[in-house]
C-alpha cells in the first residue's frame, strides 16, 4: 500500500468519525431537549398538584372551624343538660 492509500484511507475513517461524532451530537441535543420539555412538564403538575393541595388545605381548615363551633354549642348543650339533671337531682333530695 503505497503513502496516497494510506491516506485516503485515514481520510475515509477520518471521514466515518466525523459523521458518527455529528450523529451523537445530534442525539445528544435531542436528548437534552426532551430532558429540558418533561421538566418542564414536570414543574407545571408539580404546581398543579400544589395548587390542588393548597384548595384541599383551606377546605379542610374551613370544616375544622365549623366542626370546632359545633363542638363549642355541644358544650354548652351538655352544660345546660348538665345543669338540668342536677337541678332535677336537687329537687328530688329537698
Amino acid at each position: 500500500m503505497d503513502a496516497n492509500q494510506q491516506f485516503d484511507r485515514i481520510d475515509e475513517k477520518s471521514e466515518i468519525l466525523i459523521n458518527q461524532v455529528g450523529h451523537l451530537t445530534e442525539g445528544l441535543v435531542d436528548l437534552k431537549l426532551t430532558v429540558e420539555r418533561q421538566a418542564e412538564t414536570v414543574v407545571c403538575l408539580l404546581s398543579e398538584g400544589l395548587a390542588d393541595i393548597r384548595t384541599t388545605i383551606e377546605r379542610q381548615v374551613v370544616v375544622a372551624e365549623r366542626q370546632a363551633e359545633t363542638m363549642d354549642r355541644q358544650a354548652t348543650a351538655v352544660d345546660r343538660l348538665v345543669t338540668i339533671v342536677n337541678n332535677l337531682l336537687q329537687q328530688r333530695t329537698d
